[in-house]
């Protein structure tokens, strides 16, 4: 007895046909106002944007990932503001004007950078004896480079970079040394590199 499969399968050509296709209804023809795209591209902007999170929970309790990075950056945000000492009781009004810290905040964060510029070590860094560029770029052959902090003297000149992680990185001495070398390519003999690592207080420098 054949079964309505058996009666359709083909076992030379191991294949099965059962039914048949028809032709679909033909569809209506859009209308004058559809838009057609022939052609579609799309650009990914991750490249060229980037999102930047705001120092929210800056002084909250936990030692989550997120807190030391925000705290870090808002210790970078107002050295970067300042020139002299004097002037980061007005940096930290700034950020408190922009959102970025509460009053409290502001006190607590003046009182530990205060501690810092008063460090024997850097005083003069921030005592007006020096001409500065925060944040200055530096064009060269290879590109851009942009240091935290350039100090300028007659006889001297001294570049920074603050570091707000726990861990000193070689990486770090690699990043100033070639700021060194793009300051001396443009005229300055007497070029001094250092990391300040902000966070345990403490300068490395670079040779």
């Amino acid at each position: 007895i054949c079964s309505p499969l058996t009666a359709n399968f083909d076992e030379e050509k191991l294949l099965l046909e059962i039914g048949e296709l028809s032709a679909s209804e033909t569809k209506k023809e859009k209308s004058d106002t559809a838009l057609s795209l022939n052609r579609f591209q799309f650009k990914d902007f991750s490249a060229y944007l980037r999102l930047r999170k705001n120092h929210e929970d800056f002084f909250e309790a936990g030692d989550s990932q997120d807190k030391k990075i925000n705290r870090g950056r808002l210790v970078h945000d107002v050295l970067s503001r300042i020139e002299t000492a004097d002037q980061l009781e007005k940096a930290c009004e700034e950020l408190v004007f922009k959102g970025m810290m509460t009053d409290e905040e502001a006190d607590e964060m003046q009182e530990q950078l205060s501690t810092l510029l008063a460090d024997p070590e850097v005083a003069s860094w921030f005592d007006g004896s020096y001409r500065i560029l925060n944040e200055h770029n530096i064009i060269t052959g290879e590109g851009v480079k942009r240091p935290d902090r350039i100090m300028l003297s007659d006889n001297e000149v001294i570049v920074v970079d603050y570091k707000s992680g726990e861990f000193e990185s070689m990486k770090y001495v690699k990043q100033v040394s070639d700021y060194m070398d793009a300051l001396q390519k443009c005229g300055y003999p007497n070029v001094k590199g250092f990391i300040w690592y902000t966070k345990m207080n403490k300068r490395v420098p670079v040779m």
